[in-house]
């Protein structure tokens, strides 16, 4: 969620929920949040591993795809690892975590290690037949460049003890997700 900027804190708050479908999570984050829930200006969807994993994501799917507000044109990505933790990582240059995604989905062209798919691409993937569905993995890693002095969100200062990065590529087999492909293999994908 966006907000104005003040007084050292993040512009936008990330909220978690656990619900059996995403209308029952949206029925909770609105009796959560004084703001109207708004997805027409989402640019990205990040899908848990454990969800695609586990209970497969034609739930989801239908939920985006029947929403008039959700654009068949936003990026889906699977996090491998904890979500919540991924969207906690502070950046000195972005101001969201969504931006920051978008940043380096932007940025795709100079390496062709992952494969992005956007929302209605993806849903047609796995309406197919015989075409199984991929994207782009986003997970936390170590950040080199890291120094031992604190870090101060939204400001100078030294860089954050983690990263997000895209990693490879998350391959579905009909509605579940399978496993993973790494930068190289990736390659071959495209």
């Amino acid at each position: 969620m966006g907000g104005g900027r003040g007084g050292g804190r993040k512009p936008y708050r990330n909220v978690d929920v656990e619900a059996e479908t995403v209308f029952d999570a949206i029925r909770k984050l609105s009796m959560e949040t004084p703001r109207r829930l708004f997805f027409a200006h989402n640019q990205v969807i990040v899908l848990s591993e454990k969800l695609a994993r586990e209970k497969g994501i034609p739930p989801l799917l239908d939920f985006f795809d029947r929403n008039p507000q959700i654009r068949r044109d936003t990026w889906v990505v699977v996090a491998r690892g904890n979500v919540k933790e991924i969207m906690d990582v502070p950046s000195q240059l972005e101001v969201t975590p969504a931006q920051r995604i978008m940043g380096i989905i932007n940025n795709r062209e100079l390496s062709s290690q992952f494969a992005i798919t956007r929302l209605g691409d993806f849903i047609e993937m796995t309406e197919d037949p015989g075409v199984e569905p991929f994207t782009a993995i986003i997970e936390m890693i170590p950040n080199t460049a890291v120094s031992h002095v604190a870090f101060h969100p939204g400001g100078p200062g030294p860089e954050p003890p983690y990263d997000i990065k895209l990693t490879g590529t998350a391959v579905f087999r009909r509605d579940k997700l399978a496993g993973w492909l790494d930068e190289r293999e990736a390659r071959g994908l495209m």
